[in-house]
């Protein structure tokens, strides 16, 4: 029960309350956790991710069952593990993980409805959070490199593609033209709009010794005749300019972003916007 920590029944009740949209239609959020009825029984969840680390949080209230996953890693489903535990305690236990059929009309909304596989290669970003991902093709089936990783993509319904960690894709043509891959999460879609295969250079950029007084970290950007690297405490990375000023680094692992001559921004998954400075 989530009472017992939570405030008492009343609030209990409250968090498991699905939201509504103004239309009236409900959503699968609630009062801070994800509420959804999958085969007949009530699946209550939540997901975690930083830099490194993934996390599943599942309960099942009807069946007095929870399951908490927590990876010291970022290429693990934890979401695929919670439903292979709940399997072993209870089998036939509905699937926690965020993999339901989308709502072509949502689909629509975001734009004319495309084939994943006909998405021009090249540098997708977000413009939101200032983060990227990649489209590649091998055998004419699409191969997708966001967050450390470069994954294989599977049919999964019309215009939907699922990568193996559970990454739910689309691909649209959005008004005027512009073509975009759409990530569907559990609290929304994330669009990610086409800007090009990549820029000759890096305009924006200047190298040299630049540090975070955020994280304490001081980092070199240099460039070569083979482009530009980042040297971190961990090591080497190189980078290509997908924009003038944007440097993205392999797999889209993390991307720069030049705010001046003299500064420029760090983003990836859940460490946004983090502020590099020149060191003269």
């Amino acid at each position: 029960s989530l009472a017992a920590t939570t405030g008492g029944k009343a609030l209990e009740v409250a968090r498991l309350v699905n939201g509504k949209l103004r239309s009236g239609r409900p959503v699968d959020y609630a009062g801070g956790l994800f509420v959804d009825n999958r085969q007949g029984e009530r699946v209550v969840s939540h997901s975690g991710l930083v830099v490194g680390n993934r996390a599943m949080d599942v309960l099942y209230p009807d069946s007095g069952m929870g399951i908490s996953v927590m990876c010291n890693r970022d290429d693990i489903a934890p979401a695929e593990r919670a439903r292979k535990i709940a399997l072993l305690v209870k089998p036939g236990a509905p699937d926690p993980g965020f993999d339901r059929a989308i709502d072509p009309a949502e689909m629509k909304r975001l734009g004319q409805i495309g084939d994943l596989r006909a998405a021009p290669d090249g540098y997708y970003r977000d413009p939101l959070y200032g983060q990227y991902l990649i489209v590649a093709h091998r055998d004419g089936e699409p191969i997708v490199s966001y967050n450390m990783r470069a994954e294989k993509v599977t049919r999964r319904q019309d215009g939907i593609y699922r990568a193996r960690r559970g990454v739910l894709l689309s691909y649209a043509i959005a008004r005027g033209g512009r073509a975009r891959v759409v990530q569907w999460t559990e609290s929304g879609p994330i669009l990610y709009n086409y800007v090009g295969t990549g820029a000759p250079g890096a305009k924006q950029f200047r190298p040299g010794r630049y540090r975070s007084d955020e994280l304490g970290v001081t980092v070199t950007l240099s460039r070569d005749s083979n482009g530009w690297t980042l040297n971190t405490p961990a090591g080497a990375v190189p980078l290509v300019a997908a924009l003038a000023d944007d440097l993205v680094a392999p797999n889209a692992a993390f991307s720069l972003h030049a705010t001046g001559p003299q500064s420029f921004t760090f983003h990836t998954v859940n460490l946004n916007r983090l502020m590099f400075r020149w060191l003269p």
